[in-house]
């Protein structure tokens, strides 16, 4: 059975379980220009319902898995999805929404197609782009990108939107930081499987720390944050650091005085083609941040 097959008999089976819902499938671009297909389910009148992408559950059911499975998974996802702290009429409410607004960091080489439809700043060789945190539950966050209809309903120019977005993830998402040796080891405890984490703390130890925020995620912006970055630096007794693209959720924070840099680049490459999910790679490249100067430069530049 081919994608296409598979994603519609999900749709005629949906349609059987929620017959009075509106099925619809829909095609989007993620991050890194990674395409993803997915299904929506909701009320017909509804502004809006999240995507639910079934790239994955096709893979599964190829390597073997019950449609029936699926299909209970699927569904257990929908009825999740109406949760009370998720307010997907957030959208109509431009006040409310604008408190919501937050920014993230992507690569800006592999996202030039969604560049295109989206307010952003060019930052080192990434993008700061904005969303909408429509809420958070257990189950993860539910964000929505400002692309540039948004941008001009919200009458807001980039500038205005960066001002917010810089303000409102620091009170909204506050800022994580942790030794990677806790953070893999609480990991293991809760039967989480092998990381990018993992292979940074197999080779350099309780020596790196993670950077993000509490929800992990969207959390490598927290490198915009130049009081953040010198706390750390601080922290470490005053020095320069490398911070190391972990993914888009979190970077790795490598005190300078633990030698040279040679072979970190490589490492990150490793790690990102080997582990990190393809539309969670935020960049092969190396940062260092100088406490002296206060800011960050890329590695070459260094």
């Amino acid at each position: 059975m081919e994608l296409k097959e598979f994603i519609e008999n999900i749709k005629i089976e949906l349609g059987k379980i929620f017959p009075t819902k509106e099925i619809t499938i829909q095609k989007n671009l993620k991050n890194n220009s990674v395409e993803y297909e997915g299904i929506v389910v909701g009320n017909k009148n509804a502004v809006m319902y999240p995507v639910i992408y079934l790239n994955d559950y096709y893979k599964d059911y190829i390597s073997g898995r019950e449609m029936n499975e699926i299909l209970q998974d699927i569904c257990s996802i929908i009825n999740k999805n109406q949760h009370p702290d998720i307010d997907y009429r957030l959208i109509q409410d431009v006040p409310r929404m604008k408190q919501k607004i937050c920014c993230k960091l992507i690569n800006f080489e592999k996202n030039k197609l969604l560049l295109e439809t989206a307010p952003h700043i060019r930052y080192l060789d990434l993008a700061i782009v904005f969303y909408s945190l429509m809420g958070v539950c257990e189950e993860g966050s539910a964000t929505v990108l400002i692309n540039n209809d948004l941008a001009e309903w919200l009458e807001m120019d980039t500038n205005a939107l960066y001002e917010l977005a810089i303000e409102n993830t620091k009170r909204l998402q506050p800022y994580w930081f942790q030794d990677i040796v806790s953070v893999v080891t609480e990991s293991e405890s809760e039967g989480i499987s092998l990381s990018d984490r993992q292979v940074y703390a197999s080779t350099c130890g309780a020596l790196f720390y993670v950077l993000s925020n509490k929800e992990k995620n969207f959390g490598a912006a927290y490198i915009l944050y130049l009081d953040i970055l010198e706390n750390i630096a601080e922290f470490l007794g005053g020095c320069d650091f490398y911070i190391l693209p972990s993914s888009v959720h979190e970077v790795i924070i490598l005190p300078s005085f633990l030698g040279e840099s040679d072979g970190l680049k490589d490492m990150v490459k490793d790690v990102n083609r080997d582990v990190v999910l393809p539309e969670e790679v935020l960049s092969d490249n190396v940062y260092c941040f100088s406490y002296k100067k206060r800011e960050i430069s890329m590695l070459e530049a260094v």
